[in-house]
């Protein structure tokens, strides 16, 4: 279990006989003031989450040590981590999508979208998933990070989208925002909407 207790994040384990919390294994402190705000990803070991210091970071999830981060050109706010095989994506307030090898950190690409991106991505049929502040729903080559297909909403997409049997799920925020949305996960062309008014 991650508790995010800003600036300090805390590593500790639920014991299930006693409903109860451990002592913390182990804390992080991140650069600065600034802690985070976004849900982590725990794979092979390797805690991942971004930072409001503009870092994103691999923890060694035994021991909170600090494997590798990388410098970003914004914070990551709301957006959790996922990984997808060698890699790890995540959306930034600069606007743009991440894709970090999972080895070294290296930025394997970058999207740019125009405006901040603040939900969280989703990965399936070898795509990135992931809305932007900019009214745009944005399907990416999980490879390569180039555009298959965008679709306008009538909001800012603040969402994580649900990907199911090759279909898009998401909604918009926002007072103009007044649609729920159902995509085509290969095309982006729309299959239905609802209203939400």
């Amino acid at each position: 279990l991650l508790l995010i207790l800003q600036p300090v994040s805390v590593w500790a384990e639920w014991n299930p006989q006693t409903d109860k919390l451990t002592a913390a294994k182990w804390s992080f402190v991140p650069g600065g003031y600034w802690g985070f705000r976004s849900v982590p990803a725990v794979a092979g070991g390797v805690l991942y989450i971004g930072g409001l210091d503009r870092n994103f970071y691999a923890l060694d999830a035994n021991n909170g040590a600090v494997m590798w981060k990388t410098m970003l050109e914004g914070r990551v706010t709301f957006s959790s981590a996922v990984v997808a095989d060698d890699r790890v994506v995540v959306g930034c307030e600069d606007g743009h999508v991440y894709s970090f090898a999972i080895s070294d950190g290296k930025v394997l690409w970058k999207f740019a979208t125009t405006k901040r991106v603040e939900g969280s991505v989703a990965i399936a049929e070898e795509k990135v998933f992931v809305g932007s502040m900019d009214y745009n729903l944005y399907a990416l080559n999980l490879r390569d990070g180039t555009l298959v297909w965008k679709f306008a909403a009538d909001g800012p997409v603040f969402v994580r989208p649900l990907v199911v049997n090759g279909r898009v799920y998401f909604g918009a925020e926002g007072f103009e925002a007044k649609t729920f949305y159902c995509l085509d996960a290969a095309t982006g062309a729309k299959v239905f909407t609802v209203p939400t008014e």
